[in-house]
C-alpha cells in the first residue's frame, strides 16, 4: 500500500563440527508414520527403527485423556571414549524445574548414532508454556539441547 520496500542483512556463523560428542536438535513429536522397510533412508535423521517422525511446528497441544506428548533427538556419541554417554530430562514451566528423569540410553547402532524418544503422560501437564531440557554427558563432555512447547 505504501509502496516501500525494504531489506535487511544478516550473517549466520556456523562453526567448524566439533570431534566429540553432540546431539540433534529437539523434535516436538506431531506423530510417527510406518516406513516401508523395503525402502533404506539412512540419511533421513527423523527416521528411527519404529517409523518416520512427523514434528510438531508449534502448534498447542491439546490435552486429552491418556495421551502422551512425546520428543525425538539423536545422540552421537564420541568414538574415542569409552564412557557410555548418560542422559537428563528436565521439564520446566515458566522457567522452574517440575520433573527430573535420568533415563538409560540403548547402544549406538551401526553409523555410531543413538536415536531417543521420550514420552510423558498429559495428564501431569497444566496448561503453559513448557520447556524440554536434555543434558547428555559422555567423560567430561556434555551438550544441551532445549524444546518449547504450548499445553492449551
Amino acid at each position: 500500500e505504501a509502496n516501500r520496500a525494504s531489506a535487511r542483512r544478516a550473517v549466520i556463523t556456523v562453526p567448524p563440527a566439533g570431534q566429540g560428542m553432540s546431539m540433534s536438535s529437539i523434535a516436538v513429536i506431531k506423530r510417527v508414520d510406518p516406513v516401508d522397510p523395503n525402502v533404506k533412508d539412512p540419511d533421513n535423521p527423523l527416521r528411527f527403527e519404529q517409523g518416520k517422525i512427523i514434528p510438531n511446528l508449534g502448534e498447542a497441544i491439546q490435552p486429552k485423556r491418556g495421551a502422551q506428548v512425546s520428543f525425538f533427538f539423536v545422540v552421537y556419541p564420541a568414538a574415542d571414549l569409552n564412557e557410555k554417554p548418560g542422559l537428563t530430562l528436565e521439564f520446566l514451566l515458566d522457567g522452574q524445574v517440575i520433573a527430573r528423569a535420568t533415563p538409560e540410553l540403548s547402544q549406538p547402532d551401526a553409523q555410531g548414532r543413538i536415536a531417543y524418544v521420550a514420552s510423558a503422560p498429559m495428564e501431569t501437564f497444566k496448561a503453559g508454556r513448557y520447556e524440554l531440557r536434555a543434558l547428555v554427558t559422555q567423560g567430561r563432555q556434555s551438550v544441551e539441547e532445549h524444546a518449547f512447547f504450548v499445553v492449551e
